[in-house]
């Protein structure tokens, strides 16, 4: 889709003079387009793309050359944002149908092994220099009507403070890049089309979702009609690249949604925060360690909620995933956890043991079982059980991952958090040499603090 509608117009004002290298790549400049500006450009200067050999030529780049990807090499082109690129040249006026910076460059696809010289010099009249904080506030300030979300490409699927309510429509503008592998180009809301799908969707793609209900694919055109009331969520489809080192972002104004509060969202949906979140006030949890605990509180205090909020949009991901999401649905309630500082220590002793060492199991490396290292910190317990998770490093996905419990064919995992005669835990979240992290549960149906 083009992302410029050109006018032959003459004449710019208030111009700024950008310099556009024969050798650079695609570069964004501090010239912010809102959707809706009139941007005019004067183009003067000459390059080559293969000195000594060829004779420079102007913005129209080497017509005695074949073309490259559509246009001509050694063309100028710009882009608005990640829209597709465009041929600038001297008189050019055109009013931009998206937001986002400046990008300009010469075509050198395929050959930027060849030793380019010169440059052109572009006056650009239309649109705003800008900083990137200034750019946000532009952008968001076009849509008053919406709330402005700054969605990171790191981004996990986790709730915004945005409510929707069953039956209302949800609208998107949509602005900046991100890219989620350093050696791809940066991809706005769409994604990385040249790489392989994964759940359905491309890598990078803006991802959308309702608490409980499946996610859907954001785009500027998209009219969402809410399922069910909840809160918002807006990430980046990571799926199987998790590894990987993102970066950039997207700024999303969303019309539809309102403020609330976590407090608010959770009595919305039923939860009893003050019940649940038993973790919250102790000193020695962080507080990814305290969202774990609250995470299995919910799926112990309420099952079914917990399946449609939490499982439902998992549910078709594997066999295992359906079973647990049937299973929670029939499941009654269950106690609530409280911490314990020995159990605790006990689970922090065995993240930090094998994290260091880079091994997994239950057995430490000095040959210690869960029952030996809870009875370090303990004057006696009653019968105790332990999780490990791997690799994830937010709550609700540990939580997720072991209540389905996928390539354990005896659920043991899901047992443990399901276990009704549990009273307490402990929970320690630590780095891993070989997985990344590592989260370790440890449950008890009793334990007696040494003094």
């Amino acid at each position: 889709m083009s992302i410029l509608v050109l006018l032959l117009l003459g004449g710019w004002t208030e111009a700024e003079t950008l310099r556009v290298d024969a050798a650079q790549g695609e570069q964004a400049y501090p010239i912010w387009i809102q959707a809706g500006d009139t941007v005019t450009f004067s183009v003067s200067g000459t390059w080559s793309m293969w000195h000594p050999n060829w004779s420079a030529v102007d913005f129209r780049g080497h017509l005695d050359f074949r073309r490259v990807s559509d246009h001509h090499l050694g063309a100028l082109l710009g882009r608005i944002g990640d829209g597709q690129p465009q041929p600038i040249f001297d008189g050019l006026s055109c009013t931009s149908v998206r937001s986002g910076w400046l990008v300009l460059y010469p075509n050198r696809e395929r050959y930027t092994h060849l030793a380019a010289r010169g440059a052109l010099r572009v006056e650009v009249s239309g649109g705003t220099r800008a900083t990137e904080e200034q750019a946000r506030e532009i952008f968001f300030g076009a849509f008053p009507e919406t709330q402005g979300i700054v969605v990171g490409s790191d981004q996990p699927p986790a709730p915004l403070p945005l409510w929707v309510r069953e039956g209302d429509t949800l609208r998107f503008k949509i602005a900046g890049s991100w890219r989620m592998i350093e050696k791809l180009k940066p991809v706005g809301c769409a994604g990385h089309e040249e790489v392989e799908p994964f759940n359905g969707f491309p890598l990078g793609a803006l991802i959308g979702a309702v608490e409980g209900r499946d996610p859907f694919l954001v785009t500027e055109e998209l009219r969402y009609a809410c399922p069910r009331s909840g809160r918002l969520l807006l990430y980046p489809n990571r799926a199987g690249y998790l590894h990987y080192e993102p970066s950039g972002s997207l700024w999303v104004a969303v019309r539809g949604a309102e403020p609330v509060s976590h407090d608010e969202a959770e009595r919305r949906h039923g939860w009893d925060i003050r019940k649940l979140d038993t973790g919250r006030a102790t000193a020695y949890l962080s507080e990814l360690e305290k969202d774990v605990l609250l995470y299995l509180n919910k799926a112990r205090h309420d099952p079914p909620l917990f399946a449609e909020l939490y499982l439902y949009p998992v549910r078709e991901t594997s066999a295992a995933a359906k079973e647990c999401y049937r299973q929670m649905r029939s499941t009654s309630s269950l106690p609530v956890l409280a911490p314990t500082r020995a159990l605790h220590r006990a689970a922090a002793d065995h993240a930090e043991d094998t994290g260091r060492a880079g091994i997994t199991g239950h057995v430490g490396t000095d040959g210690s079982t869960l029952s030996e290292r809870v009875e370090r910190h303990s004057r006696s317990h009653g019968p105790v059980a332990e999780n490990c998770d791997y690799g994830r490093a937010d709550a609700l996905s540990i939580v997720l991952a072991l209540l389905i419990d996928d390539g354990v064919p005896s659920r043991g995992h899901r047992k443990n958090i399901l276990w009704r005669e549990a009273r307490c835990v402990g929970v320690a979240f630590r780095e891993h040499a070989t997985m990344g992290h590592i989260c370790v549960q440890d449950f008890a149906s009793a334990v007696a603090e040494k003094e």
